[in-house]
């Protein structure tokens, strides 16, 4: 276990990613700030000096910023873009989109160069790869102020767009994505010149009241950023000024800065403290200097949460709504387990002693789960919990079952369970008379029957052969791909003699791969 392995074995729960361009910059290509300004300036000019006049002026104004750079491209971009046709670049959909929902042509021209030039590159394909498996258990959000949908296309979080969105939106603080900086899927919302950052610094409290939970309960990881981006700054500034000094420290153990040093080997890690400015404010922090991101998402991949991050989102959300609304919500009823009225995308809440909750759960199996198990292996339940506290209820309700494979696979002897111990038990009268006479000897093959047989004619006419006639795996492979290209095979959907013939073959299967093994 490397160092930094350690410190995130250290977290008391998943992570929250801070992402800034720097990550985009290596994955897709994309230029950080500075470098977008300087590829729209060159739009308007090919002086090789046309971004340096527009630093210049804002010099001159007495604003020697990167918004107030990007005031007076947009400025001039904005006058060009209309006056002349030929300069657009914006597909004719997108153009008309500027005039009817008033957008700045300088921002839908950004968000449709991004969207352009957003493609993975190969040689990162991997760690790109190791990344997207981050979203399911290892960590529980991310806030970013990048414009492109590399986060979204690599997760499966909700997103949140702009200041406003999060602000005014009941969000869940799990498997969430928040854009503060805006998004190329709503150009208008994009945070870039003076007049935007004033508005943003204007609500950055609330913001930064919306953001508290989630910076004094999580671990922060800020990476794809310089240890000097005002951004960063400003934001933790909001963060701090709301907080009484006494909690500063809280937020100190939380926050970790990854420093990317491309000089350094990629073998190599650097952890130290690091101590940031504010205003005068210090905070202090950890810093984690590497150029390798892959030692990053491998120390992070080793801390999950015990579920996926957005299953829980869905609890939190639909307990929410229950609770502020007290009427049960699209997504869950106050019901029985076993209620039929239910579907499995609901949720049950259950109360019950914790003893209680495993056998809760099998009084709610069916015959139709041990039939789907035989072949899709699909139980969540030990042999000997099902024998032992579903097996009297269900063969009570199905009459027959197939049992020789938990029976085979249990640890306790169950002597009061008798399975089928003769094959043409598993045989009804009229599959017994017609099983000479129904087939021709040349089709007594399972693989003939299933390749030219349709599929119902084929399930009725297995069972007229002998157990010497039946390959074992291609019976196997018959019956798991009807039940997974039709989950109603075995359910009352589906045609009754169908599914009685389904059942007969599972249990053939289930006589023929299980009868010959040690039983109890």
């Amino acid at each position: 276990m490397n160092e930094l392995d350690k410190l995130v074995a250290q977290f008391r729960a998943t992570p929250f990613l801070f992402v800034g361009s720097g990550l985009t910059m290596r994955y897709y290509d994309l230029p950080d700030w500075s470098g977008l300004l300087k590829i729209f300036a060159s739009k308007l000019s090919d002086d090789v000096a046309s971004y340096s006049k527009y630093v210049n002026m804002a010099k001159v104004a007495g604003h020697d910023d990167l918004p107030n750079v990007a005031t007076a491209i947009e400025r001039d971009f904005n006058d060009r873009w209309f006056n002349d046709p030929d300069f657009r670049m914006l597909p004719e959909e997108d153009i008309r989109n500027v005039s009817n929902l008033n957008i700045s042509p300088f921002k839908a021209e950004i968000a449709h160069y991004i969207a352009q030039k957003s493609e993975p590159l190969i040689d990162y394909a991997e760690e790109i790869e190791q990344f997207k498996q981050l979203s399911d258990k290892h960590i529980t959000g991310i806030i970013t102020t990048n414009y492109d949908c590399f986060l979204e296309k690599t997760t499966t979080f909700e997103t949140y767009v702009g200041q406003n969105e999060l602000i005014f939106s009941n969000v869940q603080g799990i498997a969430e994505i928040y854009k503060i900086h805006g998004s190329v899927t709503q150009p208008e919302s994009i945070v870039i010149n003076a007049e935007d950052y004033d508005v943003f610094s204007q609500k950055s409290k609330y913001l930064a009241a919306k953001l508290m939970t989630i910076f004094m309960e999580y671990p922060i990881i800020f990476m794809g950023y310089s240890l000097s981006d005002t951004n960063v700054q400003n934001i933790l500034k909001a963060i701090v000024d709301c907080m009484p000094e006494s909690k500063r420290s809280l937020l100190e153990k939380n926050f970790i800065f990854i420093d990317f040093d491309k000089d350094m080997s990629s073998t190599n890690i650097s952890i130290s403290p690091f101590v940031v400015s504010l205003d005068g404010t210090l905070l202090t922090m950890t810093r984690v200097t590497l150029s390798n991101y892959s030692l990053l998402y491998s120390a992070l991949c080793k801390k999950k949460s015990g579920l996926p991050v957005k299953l829980l989102r869905m609890f939190k959300k639909e307990f929410y709504s229950y609770t502020l609304t007290n009427t049960p919500t699209s997504n869950m009823r106050v019901a029985a387990v076993d209620d039929k009225r239910v579907g499995d995308e609901e949720l049950v809440l259950a109360i019950c002693k914790p003893s209680d909750i495993g056998r809760h759960g099998l009084t709610g199996l069916k015959p139709d789960d041990i039939y789907a198990d035989v072949i899709l292996d699909n139980l969540k339940y030990t042999p000997d919990e099902v024998l032992t506290d579903a097996y009297p209820e269900l063969i009570r309700k199905a009459n027959k079952l197939p049992v020789h494979k938990l029976l085979s696979k249990a640890q306790n002897a169950y002597p009061n369970i008798i399975p089928v111990d003769d094959y043409d038990s598993l045989l009804n009268t009229s599959i017994l008379k017609a099983r000479v006479t129904r087939l021709p000897v040349e089709h007594r093959n399972i693989e003939f029957i299933i390749k030219n047989y349709p599929i119902a004619k084929a399930i009725s006419y297995i069972p007229l052969l002998v157990p010497e006639e039946i390959d074992i795996s291609v019976l196997h492979d018959f019956l798991y791909g009807l039940l997974t290209n039709d989950e109603t095979s075995l359910t009352g959907s589906a045609k009754d003699t169908m599914k009685s013939d389904i059942r007969r073959l599972i249990r053939i299967y289930d006589w023929l791969k299980y009868k010959e093994k040690p039983l109890g």
